[in-house]
């Protein structure tokens, strides 16, 4: 009631608006045909098209360990990260370490980020976890907010993904596409058949 009353609606009006919209959203599921059928060569067609927006930079698939500063000055953290390293290089797994000690956010996935590009990570791990090489865990990476240990599983360069990949995607996009163009013939077609007068 106080947006209502912020907007200078009255209830009544908000419930006449209400109405209209589900008046018109059943009117669209009436008249425009929702059983649309999206043809693998109209698919295919799309993904030759639209090269460009299935293009994905070098990726690598990356474990990570987090393990944050209480201040800049903080040790602990530095410290901490040495040990696990110590108990990583002596046979314990990056994945085990990571689920018992990192603070990130994909602690409980074993520090795992899955396939990620250049752009996701900072510039400064960015650059270090892109030298790696498969299989390579990092040396110690200090920032002020925290210290990281990463280990990169495989790299993969430049690519577009493959069709089977984007192909619900892109039926997704040109089921829309129809749909909209259906709506504007509907429209078009009421259009047509109404009568207004303007005074």
């Amino acid at each position: 009631m106080k947006t209502l009353q912020a907007q200078g609606i009255t209830f009544e009006q908000y419930r006449e608006q209400i109405r209209d919209q589900n008046i018109l959203t059943y009117m669209r599921s009436k008249n425009v045909s929702q059983a649309i059928v999206v043809s693998p060569y109209k698919i295919k067609n799309y993904y030759l098209a639209h090269q460009d927006d299935f293009k994905v930079e070098d990726e690598i698939k990356l474990r990570m360990i987090v393990l944050n500063k209480i201040s800049p000055d903080d040790t602990d953290a530095r410290r901490m990260a040495n040990e696990i390293l110590d108990q990583i290089k002596q046979g314990a797994t990056f994945q085990e370490m990571a689920s018992l000690y990192s603070q990130g956010s994909q602690r409980s996935q074993g520090g795992d980020w899955g396939w990620v590009e250049r752009s996701v990570l900072r510039k400064e791990l960015a650059d270090t976890a892109f030298k790696l090489e498969p299989g390579k865990i990092s040396e110690v990476i200090e920032r002020p907010e925290a210290c990281y240990l990463m280990l990169v599983e495989q790299k993969r360069s430049t690519h577009i993904k493959p069709l089977n990949e984007v192909r619900d995607d892109i039926e997704a996009t040109l089921r829309a596409q129809e749909q909209k163009q259906l709506e504007q013939q509907w429209i078009d077609g009421l259009k047509k058949k109404t009568f207004i007068r303007y005074f």
